[in-house]
């Protein structure tokens, strides 16, 4: 494998010269050129900007711990409505990468040739399909439809071992071929409404504490109302700001 660097950008083939024997440690977003080559651009790492509630904070290490015994590339699956947490944990997830020296690369679209892309790169890695069900699947009226190549990696086919994370708001329209199919998704993580006792430790670590005895109202509320923690990061900020 040959990788190519202009400036930030990185492209994989087989030319003559060599720059890399193996993709640096960061985080890239898969990009397609005029031409339709792909390529990979580096950006900003993802990092867990904020505190992780519940048990999933000492999940993503127990991942990795897997992972290094996992005889092939490994896949797990983050389902959840929007700002249930689902993101954040991904975040943490591609964060801990580097402590595994594995480069974290972002798939946010379809690109035809991305499973032979993902492929040629001959190297441990994490890859983020992001808002999977929106963006890899096809939905028919046969039900939904997945690309059998990118099912193909998780299969084991593929020499080259990495961890595949997908997030998904419905696990429902991602289809019989990864539900229930351990093989090609060791893990799946159901992200929910913060519990009481979640949303009282939030509260309390993001209301200003000359304001707090506002919580117990708010917790009245989260009892009738699901509160995710979208809506109870603005309820901070409002009550912080003295609304």
């Amino acid at each position: 494998m040959t990788i190519l660097q202009n400036e930030d950008i990185f492209k994989i083939g087989n030319g003559i010269i060599k720059t890399h024997d193996l993709l640096p440690i960061g985080t890239y977003h898969i990009q397609e050129d005029h031409n339709g080559e792909l390529y990979l651009i580096e950006r900003e790492n993802l990092k867990a900007d904020c505190k992780i509630y519940g048990d999933y904070a000492d999940k993503a290490p127990s991942v990795y711990k897997a992972y290094l015994h996992y005889p092939k590339s490994m896949g797990v699956l983050l389902c959840g409505a929007n700002g249930t947490g689902k993101t954040l944990f991904a975040k943490k997830l591609c964060e801990l990468a580097k402590n595994y020296q594995m480069p974290v690369i972002l798939v946010d679209r379809q690109f035809d040739g991305l499973t032979a892309f993902i492929d040629s790169i001959k190297q441990e890695a994490v890859v983020l399909f992001d808002e999977f069900d929106k963006t890899m699947v096809t939905q028919t009226f046969r039900g939904s439809e997945c690309d059998p190549k990118l099912l193909s990696l998780l299969d084991g086919t593929s020499m080259n071992k990495k961890l595949f994370i997908f997030t998904v708001n419905n696990s429902k329209l991602i289809g019989e071929h990864l539900i229930n199919r351990p093989k090609r998704l060791h893990y799946k993580f159901n992200f929910t409404i913060p519990s009481i006792s979640e949303i009282n430790e939030y509260l309390c670590d993001s209301i200003d504490k000359d304001k707090q005895t506002v919580i117990p109202e708010i917790l009245e509320i989260a009892v009738r109302i699901p509160l995710n923690y979208d809506a109870l990061r603005a309820i901070a900020f409002e009550i912080n700001h003295g609304n």
